[in-house]
């Protein structure tokens, strides 16, 4: 889960900086999802045409993330019940939970498949997984267990 680290955020997730670019979209949450939570798109509600007036606000449909990490496309940045809408953040510089690695500054960062949302080291994963981002600040758990990431989905 990212940015989940301050009490009392009403389970909004806390960007620290943005670059100047902030890039996010509208979606409608599949199933309840909280601030902070890597998402999935989960296929579309309605169809959607040639003109951007047959768009409706609301028709990407997100996913908690599954087990395939590849597919994470942003991080919810509030709160959401089930078919309600959400937003959702494609990039911008966050802070993030670490896994049960260490992570260093500058190290490329994974989402973590399951129901524990976390962040892992690229020295920690194995296989062909995309990264999320990259941490710009360190992070070891159990101590200082969070990390500022800049998120590029």
């Amino acid at each position: 889960m990212a940015g989940f680290g301050v009490p009392g955020n009403g389970g909004a997730l806390d960007i620290v900086f943005d670059g100047g670019v902030p890039r996010s979209f509208t979606g409608r949450a599949r199933q309840a999802l909280s601030g902070g939570q890597y998402v999935t798109v989960s296929g579309a509600a309605n169809v959607v045409g040639s003109e951007v007036l047959n768009f409706i606000p609301g028709s990407i449909v997100v996913a908690l993330m599954g087990a395939d990490a590849n597919q994470v496309v942003g991080i919810a940045l509030h709160n959401a019940g089930s078919n309600e809408q959400i937003a959702v953040a494609t990039r911008g510089v966050y802070i993030a939970t670490v896994g049960a690695t260490s992570l260093s500054g500058g190290y490329s960062v994974f989402a973590n498949s399951g129901t524990v949302q976390f962040l892992d080291a690229a020295i920690g994963v194995g296989g062909s997984v995309q990264p999320v981002g990259r941490a710009l600040t360190a992070a070891a758990s159990g101590t200082n267990n969070y990390s500022l990431v800049n998120f590029a989905f």
